[in-house]
């Protein structure tokens, strides 16, 4: 796939995401006494969500959503070719670094960039969460923290 449809790609990707940023921001607590929401009470459920623990809290998965859509923006500011590897490794991400499954969404993101995934997210990242990648700045690849 050539850049410009990578980065086309990206873009509605991170139109998704911020769409499901603010439906995990309103839906964050549940009433009447207001306790924390867990992912798997979402109404509707999200097909983002798909592959990540449906006890984890809404707010590690807006945390996850958010560092997310910080490091494909930040592949689209950069002139560099987009990294199909490091896009989706930030999609799995919102799927919760324990996910054993590749989310649906992430899938779908593989093919559209052909990028051959591993059988599994572990056999993929070896457990290299996105977490452990500074955000990259314009021009510059992702770099593992030391």
């Amino acid at each position: 796939m050539d850049d410009a449809k990578a980065r086309a790609t990206l873009i509605t990707v991170c139109a998704g995401l911020g769409r499901l940023q603010v439906h995990l921001m309103r839906n964050r607590r549940m009433p009447p006494i207001y306790r924390e929401r867990r992912v798997g009470e979402l109404q509707p459920p999200s097909p983002w969500l798909d592959a990540r623990d449906p006890n984890t809290l809404v707010d590690s998965a807006v945390h996850d959503v958010a560092l997310a859509l910080a490091h494909l923006l930040a592949m689209l500011d950069s002139s560099t070719p987009i990294d199909p590897r490091h896009a989706c490794l930030c999609l799995q991400h919102i799927q919760g670094e324990g996910a054993a499954t590749w989310g649906t969404v992430t899938l779908r993101m593989a093919r559209r960039l052909g990028y051959t995934l591993a059988e599994t997210p572990r056999d993929e990242f070896h457990s290299g969460y996105l977490e452990q990648y500074q955000i990259p700045r314009a021009g510059r690849d992702p770099q593992h923290k030391r």
